[in-house]
């Protein structure tokens, strides 16, 4: 079953852990649906990350819940710490028709999902120091649709420092990763063929990798929005 980002499985019963609230509490409560919500924001640090803030929404009656079924679980969370390394500024997260086994409160369904992740240029100029040691002093800016980058790269056994301005789009072969495309590149202003460049890049790419993440993600779309890159997919949250 897919949905968008990342990898629950047996790790990530935080749904069922609001719907087991909701069934061991029984029906006596005015609002199951919140509830089931403040029992599944209390995993999240622990499931995904730790943040300034999370907020959960679940839909769905109070006779549903009881029986282990929900119409839809939204997940938001702002400045959410994935990882030692990433920290991403706005995550969201979207699934529909899910159910559970009331008996062992795990995770047996899940319709469609849908994730959106932001992350700011300082944010991403961090992920890239820790994940390419050689661009400690690398930062980059949004402009429009393109990312603009001094990148230090070794073209034709020659190391220089290259301006590069280039676009993030999926890797065709794994979904879960990011890669730089480079569509104009100069060395001291000096325009350099872009065919060298990316060649270059295939031994760097991908230069994003969302595979470490707790839920396998399949990468649909990415784009720059309020100068933020700005990742679509869908994620795996059921066997």
């Amino acid at each position: 079953m897919r949905c968008t980002f990342a990898r629950i499985g047996k790790k990530l019963p935080l749904i069922a852990t609001g719907f087991a609230a909701v069934v061991m509490a029984g029906c006596g409560y005015i609002s199951p649906q919140h509830l089931a919500a403040r029992a599944i924001e209390k995993r999240l640090p622990s499931l995904i990350g730790p943040a300034r803030s999370y907020d959960v929404s679940v839909a769905g009656s109070a006779l549903e819940l009881a029986r282990g079924h929900a119409s839809e679980v939204k997940i938001h969370g702002v400045g959410v710490q994935v990882n030692s390394a990433l920290l991403i500024d706005d995550f969201a997260m979207d699934s529909h028709d899910l159910t559970f086994d009331r008996s062992t409160h795990k995770l047996t369904h899940a319709g469609d999902t849908a994730a959106v992740v932001s992350i700011g240029a300082d944010n991403l100029s961090n992920y890239l120091h820790a994940r390419h040691p050689k661009w400690s002093n690398v930062e980059l800016s949004f402009v429009n649709q393109d990312i603009v980058a001094q990148l230090p790269m070794t073209i034709l056994g020659q190391t220089s420092s290259v301006k590069v301005n280039g676009k993030f789009l999926p890797n065709p072969k794994n979904p879960s990763d990011i890669d730089l495309h480079v569509d104009s590149a100069t060395i001291a202003s000096v325009p350099v063929p872009t065919a060298l460049v990316n060649l270059a890049l295939d031994r760097l790419n991908p230069i994003v990798s969302l595979n470490g993440l707790r839920f396998p993600v399949t990468i649909q779309n990415t784009s720059i929005t309020n100068n933020q890159l700005v990742v679509q997919g869908t994620v795996q949250i059921a066997p």
